[in-house]
């Protein structure tokens, strides 16, 4: 009679051992699982902060490119509206101008002015600005000392 009673109980020490380890291996299943979804999701934001900067140093580089050696744009130009630029495949861009000294685009082409790019990529939103000199010919360069990230506060409209 001892003899059943020591099996049992062996028997039921290993069941409960089993539920135990089981257990904690759907505990440390669980935390995996949860630990490797917060790092794809901040994978995902990482590249949609790198995909939004590229596209906005892209935006300012075409700009400044399309820009060059003409005046005729600064009669259409709009001071601190943004413009819709592209989509690049999920990257929404848009450009503004500004002009620090007098907020007048279209008086003076001789003017420096600040070039503003924002691009949106999912939840990432990236907005860069460049000053471009420009000379009486409107030929324009970049002053790089004026090149900033800036921090997204409803600059424009």
């Amino acid at each position: 009679m001892y003899v059943r009673r020591l099996s049992r109980r062996r028997r039921g020490t290993a069941y409960v051992l089993a539920l135990a380890v089981t257990s904690l291996l759907i505990v440390l299943g669980l935390t995996a699982t949860q630990i490797a979804r917060g790092e794809l999701e901040q994978n995902s934001l990482e590249q949609d902060e790198a995909k939004a900067r590229i596209a906005a140093h892209y935006t300012l580089d075409y700009i400044h490119k399309f820009l060059d050696g003409s005046i005729a744009w600064r009669g259409t130009a709009k001071h601190e509206t943004w413009s819709y630029f592209a989509a690049i495949d999920d990257v929404m861009i848009f450009y503004g101008y500004q002009d620090q000294i007098d907020g007048d685009m279209t008086n003076d082409p001789a003017q420096p002015f600040m070039v503003y790019a924002m691009a949106i990529s999912g939840d990432a939103r990236r907005v860069y600005r460049v000053e471009l000199i420009s000379d009486a010919d409107g030929n324009l360069t970049r002053n790089s000392s004026k090149f900033e990230q800036v921090t997204f506060e409803a600059l424009f409209e």
